[in-house]
C-alpha cells in the first residue's frame, strides 16, 4: 500500500469501513477516525445481493412498490444486528427520501400507459393521454368536446378514443414527441431501475472502490472529501435520480398541455372550415330563378319555379345582363313548390 505524502508514516484508510461481516466497530467509522493512525485497510468481508428476473416493467414496477416497506424493514434489522455494511442513518434516510420523491412522482404514472405504444408509432384506441382529470372535463378549460385543456395550469385530457379526430390527435402528439428531447419520453422503469440498484449496491459499493483512493496520495482533507463522497454517492445518485424523474415528468406534462392547446385550436378550426363549407355548398347547389319572366315580363312569386301566365321555366341559365335584383334563389323546403 502506498504511503500518503502527507501522513508521517501512516496510511489512509476510510471511515466507513465494516469490520466482520454485518457488523461495525466503532459505530459508522473503524477505529482511527476516518484515517488510521499507522494501520492499514482492514479487509473484511462485504455482503452481496442477487437480482431477479421477469419482464423489466412488471419486475420494477414490483419491486417499487414494495421498495419502502422493504427498505425499512432489512435496514431495522441491519442496525438491530449493529449495523450494515454500506449503510448508515444519514444515507438510509437518504434512500427513503428518493423513494418518497419517486413515489409522488409516479403515483399516476399510468395516466401516460398510450404514449409507451405512441413511441412505437401503435395508437392504444379507446385511450387519453391525461392530467389531474381522467375524461371529466373541469371548468376554466377550452375543448373540442373531447380533448380540453386548462386556461390555466398544465391538465388537459387528449383524446385517442374521439372518432372524428382521434387519428389526428394521435399524430399530433406524435409529432411533438419527434420533436421534444426523447428523455422526456422514457418509460417508468428508466427512472425506478438505477434507484433500486443503486440500494442493492451499496452493501458492497463502498468497500469495492474505497481501497483505490487509500492507495492514493493526497491530503487528509482531500481523503476526507473523497471517503464520504464515495460511502454517500449510491444514495445521493438515488436521489438525484428521483428529483430528475419528479422534473422530467413535469416538463412533459407542460409540452403536452401545449399540445392540447393546438390540437383544439386546430380540430375547433377544422369544425368551423367543414360548416363553412357546407354552407357554401349548400349556397351553390340551390337554383336560381327569375323575379320576371323573360318569356311574357309577368312577375312570380318567390316559391314558383315557372311562370304561371305562360308556363315558362323561370329558371336562371345565364346570369349575362341580369340585374342583381331580377333573380332569386329558393330555398330547399320550398323547391318542391310549383
Amino acid at each position: 500500500m502506498a504511503r500518503g505524502s502527507h501522513h508521517g508514516g501512516g496510511f489512509h484508510s476510510g471511515g466507513f469501513h465494516s469490520s466482520g461481516g454485518f457488523h461495525s466497530s466503532g459505530g459508522f467509522h473503524s477505529s482511527g477516525g476516518y484515517h488510521g493512525s499507522g494501520g492499514h485497510y482492514s479487509g473484511g468481508s462485504s455482503g452481496g445481493g442477487s437480482g431477479g428476473g421477469g419482464s423489466p416493467e412488471e419486475f420494477f414496477a414490483m419491486i417499487f412498490l414494495r421498495g419502502i416497506t422493504f427498505v425499512i424493514v432489512f435496514l431495522f434489522w441491519g442496525f438491530s444486528e449493529d449495523g450494515l455494511p454500506g449503510y448508515n442513518i444519514w444515507n438510509v434516510l437518504i434512500f427513503v427520501a428518493s423513494f418518497v420523491v419517486l413515489a409522488f412522482a409516479m403515483k399516476d404514472s399510468y395516466r401516460y400507459e398510450a404514449l409507451k405504444y405512441a413511441k412505437n408509432n401503435c395508437m392504444l384506441k379507446d385511450s387519453s393521454i391525461w392530467k389531474k382529470y381522467n375524461y371529466m372535463e373541469p371548468s376554466g378549460t377550452v375543448s373540442d368536446n373531447r380533448t380540453w385543456a386548462s386556461v390555466k395550469g398544465n391538465y388537459y385530457n387528449i383524446a385517442f378514443y374521439d372518432k372524428e379526430f382521434g387519428e389526428e390527435n394521435f399524430k399530433k402528439v406524435r409529432e411533438t414527441m419527434n420533436r421534444t428531447p426523447k428523455i422526456l419520453w422514457v418509460g417508468k422503469s428508466f427512472f425506478i431501475a438505477p434507484v433500486i440498484i443503486s440500494f442493492l449496491i451499496t452493501v458492497i459499493y463502498y468497500e469495492a472502490v474505497i481501497p483505490f483512493f487509500e492507495n492514493a496520495v493526497m491530503t487528509d482533507e482531500a481523503f476526507a472529501f473523497i471517503d464520504a463522497a464515495t460511502f454517500y454517492f449510491t444514495s445521493v445518485f438515488a436521489l438525484l435520480t428521483a428529483i430528475a424523474c419528479h422534473v422530467v415528468f413535469g416538463i412533459r406534462d407542460r409540452i403536452l398541455h401545449e399540445c392540447a392547446l393546438r390540437i383544439i385550436e386546430d380540430n375547433v378550426a377544422s369544425v368551423k372550415r367543414e360548416e363553412t363549407e357546407e354552407f357554401i355548398k349548400e349556397k351553390t347547389i340551390s337554383k336560381w330563378y327569375h323575379t320576371y319572366c323573360p318569356n311574357c315580363g309577368a312577375k312570380a312569386s318567390s316559391a314558383l319555379k315557372t311562370c304561371p301566365f305562360c308556363g315558362t321555366s323561370l329558371e336562371v341559365t345565364s346570369f349575362d345582363g341580369a340585374s342583381a335584383g331580377s333573380f332569386r334563389r329558393i330555398k330547399e323546403k320550398a323547391e318542391s313548390d310549383s
